[in-house]
């Protein structure tokens, strides 16, 4: 047996279900647009440096970075040279 549906009723189930998808914290529509191809290329490379500094600290930490960082109680604080490294200067 078919059920005939109405068009109001088809446009109220078709705004739930986008409202579902987009209550999802894994399906959001709008974050694909979000950014450049330019953009992206750029926020790839800076976490390339980051990752290309902080890494090699979890091994074997610069002195100088260890004494800035127990000086300032922070975590990511890095040495002038480690800086400019991760700034991409």
């Amino acid at each position: 047996m078919v059920t005939m549906v109405s068009k109001r009723e088809k446009k109220r189930l078709a705004r739930e279900g986008l409202k579902r998808l987009g209550s999802n914290p894994s399906w959001q529509a709008n974050s694909l647009h979000d950014q450049s191809p330019q953009e992206q290329l750029r926020q790839l490379n800076q976490d390339i440096r980051t990752d290309s500094i902080y890494e090699p600290q979890k091994k074997s930490p610069c002195p100088e970075c260890s004494k800035i960082r127990e000086s300032s109680a922070d975590e990511t604080a890095l040495c002038e040279t480690h800086l400019k490294d991760v700034m991409g200067f």
